[in-house]
């Protein structure tokens, strides 16, 4: 290509910081949406039922700061820990009679104290956000 002219444009671009915060805010609030919505229904799915409350106390929320989004599902029943985390061996003592009270095949027993061998965790959140979560780049930090 001798004798050929090269010419160069150039093109001036003024970007407001402002729209592009938003436009980055407006899409991470969807994709957080998306993904905490899809990691609370595994959740619901995977809670260990006896009588529905635990899995009725599941709950996620969204909340939007000026840099950041921040999904979290968790569950608030009084009881949720010791079932998602478990617990190691403890002693039962009676808070204000003298003996613990209990049927054992019909015979009723007394105690003064009695040593429950702890429960296994059934970590349903923490399984939930690796299935869900996790895949889609997320990071999951225990509560």
């Amino acid at each position: 290509m001798a004798g050929a002219s090269v010419r160069v444009a150039r093109i001036v671009l003024d970007v407001d910081q402002g729209d592009v915060e938003q436009i980055g805010r407006d899409f991470a609030l969807e994709l957080v949406t998306d993904v905490t919505r899809r990691t609370y229904n595994r959740a619901n799915v995977l809670t260990p039922v006896d009588t529905g409350n635990l899995r009725a106390h599941n709950q996620m929320v969204v909340d939007v700061a000026p840099a950041r989004v921040v999904g979290t599902v968790f569950n608030d029943a009084e009881y949720a820990d010791v079932v998602h985390d478990g617990s190691g061996p403890y002693t039962i003592r009676p808070r204000r009679a003298k003996a613990l009270r209990f049927e054992v095949g019909g015979r009723v027993v007394f105690a003064r104290k009695v040593r429950h061998p702890g429960t296994r965790a059934r970590p349903w959140i923490a399984r939930a956000c690796e299935e869900v979560a996790i895949p889609e780049g997320f990071l999951w930090t225990p509560g």
